[in-house]
């Protein structure tokens, strides 16, 4: 299957038409929640969808206030932690850590992440996901992020991973265990968040 983490409506429609324009079959998994449904910063203007709009692979990091090579920290993650990580980098006011979306993960696609980690190139890499570090994406892209740094911009850096622990479980079933994880793990992420400002 081609795994896929939509993170706006238009996302969500262009994975769904490229599926069906494509000229071979294979299937389309979509692994999004449902909050994302009910949040403002999801909905895509009309624009998003017309003639010369398309799927992407890579959703690039937004221009930054200061200058690509004064960018410290470049993060890549998928689907809603994104705006949790926009967020808490708004509210302290960090100006030099740059966030990507990865849209597609697999097959990975090297090319645009390639060209994403070109535009930062003083930057340290981090992969961020909310699920347990056994989980998620963090195994299949870990090894691909280092043949791309390695194989295509001859960048011998380590690639930092944020998130909750090993778990046996994505989820404890104890509500209030579980909101403690969550917070937990969001702690840690500021914590990484800030130790790039030192």
């Amino acid at each position: 299957p081609i795994p896929c983490v939509p993170w706006q409506s238009q996302t969500s429609g262009h994975a769904l038409r490229r599926q069906v324009k494509r000229n071979f079959r294979k299937p389309l998994l979509v692994a999004s929640p449902k909050s994302l449904l009910k949040l403002r910063q999801c909905v895509s203007p009309k624009e998003d969808f017309l003639e010369g709009s398309s799927f992407k692979r890579v959703i690039p990091a937004n221009e930054m206030a200061c200058a690509a090579e004064s960018v410290r920290r470049h993060i890549f993650c998928t689907g809603k932690i994104y705006y949790e990580l926009i967020a808490e980098l708004e509210m302290k006011g960090i100006d030099h850590i740059a966030v990507s979306r990865l849209e597609q993960i697999a097959p990975f696609p090297f090319d645009t992440v390639q060209e994403e980690l070109e535009r930062f190139p003083n930057a340290e890499l981090m992969w961020v996901q909310e699920e347990p570090k056994n989980m998620g994406a963090w195994a299949y892209v870990q090894p691909r992020f280092y043949t791309t740094l390695l194989r295509g911009i001859q960048r011998d850096i380590p690639v930092l991973y944020a998130g909750r622990k090993v778990n046996p479980s994505p989820a404890t079933g104890f509500p209030k265990q579980h909101k403690a994880e969550i917070e937990e793990f969001m702690e840690r992420s500021k914590q990484l968040l800030n130790s790039s400002m030192n």
